[in-house]
């Protein structure tokens, strides 16, 4: 998936304007401290999560911003796996790390199937039944990663799902650099 050309930025509503900055100047100011591409199963996810909690406690990250990391890293892998390749077994998923300081910064990038309606759930919780038998199994991921997340962002671009994260604060990484290059979507 490496070597593409970077494309240009979409038509992208103004209030996300200064989410998709701040998630790009981290990238123009510094390389990933972690670059990893690795197949779309399970097993592969579990060893990246281990290898970016690594890496991020070698580089002094703060404890509480690694922690949301984890989280929100495990939700996005695990909905990829799940998701954007329910029709397949041969994916294949890239992700980048920026930071730890001021922010961390994530971009992964698979090329499974796009999200549905091009753009990422809004992470409404579902309703909560009275009864707990009730319960739906799924719906929280979203809400979990986009509560955890400063900045959330999406694009597809020649055949790749490319999802922005910025975790830590968003002021502070206005002037630092972007884990995707360019075009996206909240």
């Amino acid at each position: 998936m490496s070597g593409r050309a970077p494309p240009m930025w979409g038509d992208i509503p103004s209030d996300s304007d200064h989410c998709i900055q701040s998630i790009r100047a981290l990238k123009e100011r510094q390389a990933p401290v972690l670059e990893l591409e690795f197949a779309s199963t399970n097993l592969a996810v579990r060893d990246a999560l281990q290898r970016v909690h690594d890496r991020l406690l070698a580089l002094g990250a703060d404890a509480h911003l690694s922690d949301h990391v984890q989280i929100v890293l495990g939700e996005l892998l695990n909905n990829v796996v799940e998701h954007a390749f329910a029709e397949s077994s041969s994916g294949r998923i890239e992700l980048e790390l920026f930071g730890p300081k001021p922010a961390i910064a994530l971009c992964v990038r698979d090329n499974g199937a796009p999200m549905p309606g091009g753009k990422i759930p809004d992470g409404k919780l579902p309703e909560i039944p009275d009864d707990m038998k009730g319960l739906p199994e799924g719906g929280f991921g979203w809400n979990l990663i986009r509560t955890l997340c400063d900045c959330v962002c999406y694009r597809r671009t020649g055949g790749l799902n490319e999802i922005s994260l910025l975790v830590g604060n968003e002021e502070e990484a206005a002037g630092v650099p972007s884990p995707c290059n360019e075009g996206a979507s909240p």
